[in-house]
């Protein structure tokens, strides 16, 4: 194998670790914020500040981020 391909295989499977770990702390995060709202009912959430046509279009798009980022990861293993 060839040091290019190599070093292609290591940057995929460095992003592929990245990505993952971005998606385990925005679902700690969400549960975290579903438990917080549970216990303070009276109490205003932490993203009270957004619109939730906001909260869903960043959600969205996030979501679409970590998509991409893990086809592209992959594809920079499996590929080469």
């Amino acid at each position: 194998m060839d040091w290019t391909i190599i070093i292609a295989k290591i940057v995929g499977a460095v992003l592929l670790a990245f990505t993952a770990r971005s998606i385990f702390k925005h679902i700690k995060d969400r549960k975290r914020i579903k438990v917080l709202a549970q216990q303070d009912a009276g109490a205003t959430p932490p993203e009270a500040h957004q619109s939730r046509s906001e909260a869903a279009l960043n959600s969205a798009i996030l979501y679409l981020w970590h998509a991409f980022m893990i086809a592209f990861s992959v594809g920079m293993i499996v590929n080469n």
